[in-house]
Parts: C-alpha cells; sequence; structure tokens
C-alpha cells in the first residue's frame, strides 16, 4: 500500500513540475532523478520550453492556468514535495530535456520568413542598440530572480552593444536569405524547416546567441562554457545560473545537444579530459597514472575493452565515470552546424573554401570570417571588392544540393587534418567515403548540373571538392606504400569518363604521379610510358607538368626508338660565385649559414639567405645598380599597376560574392581573359604604343588610389617608393610587359608562381636581368626552367646562380 502511494506522489509531483507557471518556477530549474528501489531507471520528464513571443500553445497555457490556480492542489503537492526531497540527488547538470515539439512548428513557414527577414533587418538597423530590441522582445528570465522589463533594457543600454561576432552573423544571414541574393528558388522554398532554426535563435537575447555563435565559429566540437566564456565579450554573465539556464534553452530550441552517453563515444569523452581528470581516473581504477596525457587516455580506453568476472563488459561503468568528471560540455546539432555553414559559404565562398586549410590545417574558417568583417569595417584591411554586394553565390537549385557541398567541405577537413596528424589510414577511409559519393550522385546523374553553372564557379560544387579529397587519399596511399591501390585511385581520377572537367589544373600532376608509381615502385616502365604519352596529349595538361612528363618518358624509351618533345626550350646561362659561411653544423641546425659584411662598414658581419648573396654580388660585380629579391612579386605588380582596373573590374558579372575577396573568383581560369578580352586587348595595345611618361602616370594613379590595399597583385612593401617601380618600369621593354602578361591572364593558374629569385637593372643604362639563384644541391624546377627560358626568348637577360659554400676558417 506504501509503494502505490509512493508513485501516487511522485506522479503529482511530475505534474506540477511541467506545468508549474513560468512566473512561479525557478529560473534555474533541477533535473531530479529519484533513488526509489522501483524508480532506478526513472527519465526525467520534459520540460515545455519557456514562452517567448507567443511559443506556448492555447492548449498549454490552461493547463499552466490549471494547475497553478487550485490552492487544495498546490498545498498537498507542496507536501509531497517535503518528503520526497529526503530521498533525492541532484545531477550535476540542472538541464531539462528539450520539447520534441519545435517552438514555431504551427507557423506557417512564410510567414517565419517574414518575421525573420523583419528581425534582421532591425537588429542590423539598430546596431550598438540591438541588445535593447532583443530584451523588449524576450520574455525569457535570465536570473533567479524576476526582473522589470525596465531593468532589462536599462542594463542593455549601458553596454557597448552586441558582440561583434552576433553583427556579423546578422548581416551574414540577412544578405545570403533576402528576396533579392540571387537564389534560384522562392526563399522560404529553398531553405524550408531551417528558417524556424534560425528564427528560433535570433529572437533570443543577445546574451543567449553569443555562447551559441563563438560555439559555430569553433567548429561542430564538444565546448565547456569556461572556454566559450574566454573568448567572449565582457557582457558574458558571472552568475552561473544565468550560464545554466542559456544552455538550458539552446538545448530546448534544438540547437545544442549536452554530452551524455548517447551524445559522445567514449574514446571521444576520454580525450576531453583534463590531465588532472585522467590521473584521477587512472588511479581509482588502479592504472599506472604517472605518465603523460596520452598513455592515459590510451590506458582508459583499453581499460574499457575489458571484462569483469561476470564476462561482462566495464565500459558503461568507466564511461559514467569518465561522464561523471567530465562535467558540461555541449556541441550544436549537426544539422544546424550545416545549415548555418551553407549560410557563411553562400556570404563569402571565397574564404569558406576548405581547401584553405592545406595552409594551414588547424584554421576556423568561420571564426577567421568574422574577424576579417571586423578588421575590414575598422579599416584595418582594404580590399578590392565592392563594398555593397547583393548577390550570393546562386549556383544551387536547392537546399538539398547546397548541403551535399557543405557535407564534402567538412570531409576535405577532415581529411586535412588527418593528413597533416599523420593518420593516412583514417585519410584513406574518408577519402573512400567521398569516392562512393562521387559515384553514387555526380556519375549516376542523369543530368549534368555542371552545364548549367560557369566553369570558373566549378570549384564551388559537391563532384569537385570530392575530387580533391580522392586526390588526398592518392597521397594518404603512398604514404602507406600501397601503391597498387594508389595506381588504381589515379586511374579512377584520370581516366573515368564524366571527371575529365574537374580539377584540370591536377590532371598534370596526377598523370606524373601515375607514371612514378608504375615506373620506380611497381616496375612496370611500358606502362609508365603509356601513362606519359596519354598525359602529353591531355588537353587539360599545362606546360609545367608535359615538361615533367616528357623528361619521364625520354628516360623511359627503350634504345631505337624516338621520342619528339613537346615543349621545346633553351637552357638558361649558369654563373657561379662563392658565398663565406660559418660552421654548417651549429646547435641543431646542418645548413650553411651564409654572411655578408655588414652595411654599416663597421667591420661587423650578418647572417643572410643565400639570395642576399648574389643580390649582393650582381650589385656590386656586375652593371646593376637596383634589384629586389621577390621572385614573383615585381612581374604581379608591374601587372597590378597597370591593368588594375580591368582585373578587378568591378562590372564583371558572377565574380564579386563578398566585399572581403582579395580578387575576383575567375582570376585563375581562362575566364580572366574571356571575361574581359576587349579592355584586356586594348590595355595591350595601349602598352606597345604609349610613351615612358604616360605610363608612369597610369602606374602612378593606380599606385595612390590602391595603395595599402590587400589583393592578389601588388607587393606595396617590396619597392622602396613609387619612384623605384618607375625606374623598373623603364628598363622593360613594352613588347616584353605585353607578352608578360599575356601569358598570365590565358593561363594564370599555372604560371603565377616559379618566377626567377632576383630582378636587377640599372635605369641609366636600361639594363635589365633576372637570376635565380641556387645555393647547394639545389636543382632548377619546372616552372623556373619554363620562366628562364621565357624572359630569355624577350629580350631579358636571364641567368642561373650557383652559389657554392666557402667555409673561412679565420671567422
Amino acid at each position: 500500500m506504501m509503494r502505490f502511494r509512493y508513485f501516487g506522489c511522485l506522479l503529482c509531483t511530475r505534474v506540477t513540475e511541467v506545468y508549474e507557471a513560468p512566473e512561479k518556477r525557478s529560473d534555474t530549474p533541477e533535473v531530479i532523478c529519484y533513488d526509489a528501489p522501483s524508480m532506478n531507471n526513472t527519465e526525467v520528464v520534459p520540460e515545455t520550453p519557456i514562452s517567448q513571443q507567443g511559443i506556448l500553445k492555447h492548449e498549454e497555457r490552461r493547463k499552466i492556468d490549471k494547475y497553478s490556480s487550485t490552492p487544495s492542489t498546490s498545498n498537498s503537492l507542496q507536501a509531497v514535495k517535503k518528503r520526497v526531497t529526503l530521498t533525492r540527488t541532484v545531477k550535476k547538470s540542472p538541464l531539462k530535456k528539450p520539447s520534441k515539439e519545435h517552438p514555431y512548428v504551427n507557423i506557417p513557414l512564410e510567414e517565419v520568413y517574414e518575421q525573420l527577414i523583419s528581425q534582421l533587418e532591425s537588429l542590423c538597423d539598430a546596431g550598438s542598440k540591438a541588445d535593447i530590441i532583443l530584451s523588449q522582445q524576450s520574455q525569457i528570465q535570465l536570473t533567479s530572480q524576476e526582473k522589470p522589463a525596465e531593468d532589462v533594457v536599462e542594463n542593455a543600454t549601458n553596454k557597448f552593444g552586441p558582440p561583434y561576432v552576433l553583427k556579423y552573423f546578422w548581416r551574414m544571414c540577412l544578405r545570403v536569405l533576402r528576396k533579392d541574393s540571387g537564389i534560384t528558388n522562392v526563399p522560404y522554398a529553398f531553405w524550408r524547416e531551417n528558417l524556424r532554426i534560425l528564427y528560433g535563435l535570433i529572437t533570443m537575447p543577445a546574451v543567449f546567441q553569443e555562447p551559441f555563435i563563438r560555439m559555430l565559429l569553433k567548429d561542430c566540437t564538444w565546448t565547456s562554457p569556461d572556454k566559450i566564456k574566454n573568448s567572449s565579450a565582457a557582457n558574458w554573465p558571472n552568475n552561473s545560473d544565468v550560464v545554466n539556464e542559456v544552455f538550458t534553452q539552446l538545448i530546448a530550441y534544438h540547437l545544442v545537444d549536452p554530452v551524455d552517453s548517447g551524445s559522445i563515444k567514449l574514446e571521444e569523452a576520454v580525450r576531453l579530459l583534463s590531465k588532472e581528470a585522467l590521473e584521477k581516473l587512472c588511479k581509482n581504477f588502479k592504472l599506472d597514472h604517472k605518465k603523460g596525457r596520452p598513455s592515459l587516455i590510451d590506458s582508459l580506453i583499453k581499460h574499457a575493452e575489458k571484462k569483469n568476472c561476470f564476462g561482462s563488459n566495464i565500459e558503461k561503468m568507466v564511461f559514467k565515470k569518465v561522464l561523471e568528471d567530465l562535467g558540461c560540455y555541449y556541441k550544436i546539432k549537426q544539422p544546424v552546424y550545416d545549415f548555418l555553414h551553407a549560410i557563411f559559404t553562400l556570404y563569402s565562398p571565397t574564404n569558406m573554401d576548405s581547401s584553405q586549410l592545406n595552409d594551414d590545417p588547424r584554421a576556423k574558417l568561420a571564426g577567421k570570417l568574422t574577424f576579417l568583417m571586423l578588421n575590414h569595417e575598422l579599416n584595418k584591411v582594404i580590399y578590392p571588392a565592392p563594398r555593397l554586394i547583393s548577390k550570393c553565390l546562386s549556383i544551387h537549385k536547392t537546399y538539398l544540393d547546397l548541403h551535399g557541398l557543405i557535407k564534402a567541405n567538412h570531409l576535405e577537413i577532415k581529411i586535412i587534418q588527418a593528413v597533416e596528424s599523420r593518420k593516412f589510414q583514417v585519410a584513406c577511409d574518408l577519402g573512400n567515403e567521398a569516392k562512393c559519393i562521387l559515384e553514387n550522385t555526380f556519375l549516376k546523374a542523369k543530368e549534368n548540373l555542371l552545364e548549367e553553372i560557369p566553369s570558373f564557379l566549378w570549384r564551388f560544387t559537391t563532384p569537385w571538392v570530392l575530387m580533391r579529397c580522392i586526390g588526398y587519399m592518392v597521397n594518404s596511399l603512398e604514404r602507406m606504400r600501397k601503391y597498387d591501390e594508389a595506381v588504381e585511385l589515379l586511374r579512377f581520377l584520370l581516366l573515368t569518363k564524366g571527371l575529365e572537367r574537374l580539377c584540370p589544373n591536377s590532371r598534370g600532376q596526377w598523370f606524373d604521379r601515375l607514371a612514378l608509381n608504375l615506373q620506380s615502385h611497381l616496375k612496370k616502365p611500358d606502362e609508365a610510358l603509356e601513362a606519359c604519352t596519354i598525359g602529353l596529349n591531355d588537353v587539360s595538361v599545362k606546360d609545367k607538368d608535359k615538361v615533367l612528363l616528357q623528361d619521364r618518358a625520354i628516360k623511359l624509351v627503350k634504345d631505337g626508338t624516338s621520342f619528339i618533345p613537346v615543349v621545346v626550350f633553351e637552357e638558361p646561362d649558369k654563373v657561379t660565385i662563392e658565398g663565406e659561411v660559418l660552421a654548417k653544423e651549429i646547435g641543431d641546425q646542418r645548413i650553411n649559414h651564409f654572411i655578408l659584411p655588414n652595411s654599416t662598414d663597421d667591420g661587423t658581419i650578418q647572417n643572410c639567405r643565400v639570395e642576399d648573396v648574389a643580390l649582393h654580388y650582381f650589385l656590386n660585380q656586375r652593371e646593376f645598380d637596383e634589384g629586389v629579391h621577390g621572385e614573383g612579386q615585381p612581374w604581379h605588380s608591374l601587372f597590378g599597376l597597370l591593368c588594375y582596373d580591368i582585373i578587378f573590374d568591378h562590372s564583371v558579372p558572377g565574380v564579386w560574392f563578398s566585399e572581403l575577396q582579395i580578387h575576383p573568383v575567375d582570376l585563375t581560369t581562362p575566364y580572366l581573359y574571356s571575361n574581359r578580352k576587349e579592355k584586356f586587348d586594348a590595355r595591350f595595345d595601349f602598352l606597345l604604343n604609349a610613351d615612358k611618361k604616360t605610363l608612369e602616370e597610369l602606374v602612378s594613379k593606380h599606385y595612390e588610389e590602391h595603395f595599402n590595399e590587400q589583393n592578389t597583385e601588388v607587393s606595396w612593401e617590396l619597392f622602396t617608393n613609387l619612384e623605384q617601380i618607375h625606374r623598373f618600369l623603364s628598363c622593360c621593354e613594352p613588347n616584353m610587359l605585353v607578352a608578360l602578361f599575356k601569358r598570365m591572364v590565358m593561363d594564370y593558374r599555372s604560371v603565377r608562381s616559379g618566377f626567377p629569385d632576383l630582378v636587377v637593372w640599372n635605369a641609366s643604362k636600361k639594363k635589365l636581368a633576372v637570376i635565380e639563384v641556387k645555393g647547394p644541391g639545389d636543382k632548377l624546377s619546372t616552372k623556373q626552367r619554363l620562366w628562364l627560358d621565357f624572359f630569355s626568348k624577350n629580350g631579358v637577360e636571364a641567368k642561373v646562380c650557383h652559389v657554392v659554400a666557402n667555409n673561412n676558417r679565420r671567422l
């Protein structure tokens, strides 16, 4: 009988917890687990989300009023609560499970879209006063004590406004979601249910939105409130109750997941633990705790795989202990993360291109984008793109297509990070996943969607990114010495019908890797020669790769067989000089340390690069009085200063998507010339016929108008001043400049690098030379050989300077 009465009490208590009115409920509610013998696995009842702008339905409000307005029921329930409190245990995280029904599920999607745009416009127009708007609209309680709306608004006005990450997030959402953004479909039909998620987010107070956006900028990883606090603005609350309420609402609105055994794996949870917590757990399980952090992690994971005396795994017990020591961690739900990154990508596709992580695998693209927006708004950095852009990247017909690109980008990021961490098998598994997606979607599609898109935008499509992912897999297989598999994968990339137009700039490199693996590793010279022949006849393979293939083919040709080179060029003149070095083995370094006399003429010496030794030689022992070590920078700077208005022309359609672009998106494609053919041709004719003064005026005009602008062409710090650029320009023949610029605009992607290291000149004698510097044991690359040949054929003195190390033992 007592047991039935106990269950009745618990049932009444649960009803009161669910339907208690917001004004009578604590702002930091506890999740209570009762330890009664028959309720060991009692599930916490989901709490209805706190009311905001009419979120609760009419029926739910009636239930709240019913249970909160009955005096007798209230008194009896309070007595039950008092008795049950004696046997309860409170969990560490005071978070309740979210409602299964989204707050805005019954509002028509079109109405949600209109309200969303209206809210974003209000927030973006309000600027620093956006906090006031959010405080007035919100009915969410921020502390354990109720505050009048006036106090909330007054506190908001005393702040500097919402953090910049919020302001820029609102700005990106507004531009991407507007009807004039260029999306081919009706916006609410394109984004569909994702709009409800975003509307729930941007109607929260700023103190709720900021931690979520901070998590978003750190990628989809588990994050603790302390880490968010360290990176947040000064208005982050210090009250732990407020922090708990923040994440309670983020969970209730289906934005984040709390850490538990259903949302995280054991290995992932163990890696989140601090070293102190790892040592404590290892000590508790009687494991060696006097090790480094990686060893402690491995010990715990291996221990969890063991079995107890009854033959059962102890993983659940270890997992429970790990979660207890881990504390509060949260992660953005994957669909929400994908949707918001889709908005970031459409806003600035070049800055969100996952291939950028090749230079910095640990970079956070979304966080970097918002920081660039801050510097741009403060005029710390100036870009050549238009300030006001309305059109976004609009090449995806449905959100499903766009979502495929986002997933492919995330896959590429994981592969790059795995390769950087030398986890080559992980990279191969991810590459196989990309290959399966490519085969099952793009190759089996009835219609080729790429036909409707300009080719300079193909790199922002799913199949293009998947091709890059498979390319990384080739490298990983070679690192694991699985050359047979690497060869099969390369043949798939190069010979599969339908893939020949994807990643054309990589085909030459892939043909070279195929021939190398067949020749050197698999000992199949005939097949290697066949691969070279196919590559040389491929129209997508550029001269730099053709030279590599024909060099390999010449070595593979058998006696009595002739081979006609495809690319013919002359070998450059060579100069050999000596450079004094210190002892080669200094500390842990095993390199040559070249030295030169100090410019102060006080008898001291300075450590320098091998290029400085060559530059010092040509300026002091040859007929040159000026020079720079900039490789391609001097020539790109001339190209930018003489053709700036054409390269960065804002009137070219479909090449500017963000004010943060440092170049138009068609720069590295043949469209750089075809989209501006008339203007480039007119400028080339102008360069051939203009006099020295006119050219200097054009250079001066672009130099003064765009000084310190960050773009791909002009290097503002390379030259001492504008006059030095004029002297350099006076030594360049117009015919040579036009030939140089034509080569760049026709094939910018392949010829943008490989220029000789040094450019030296003498304005009074009209002498100009380019020098490629090679230290001991260094050899010319293919690109360098082609550029030296180009300059030599166009009347510029081109040399290779070999610097021999001379160890002066008197030093």
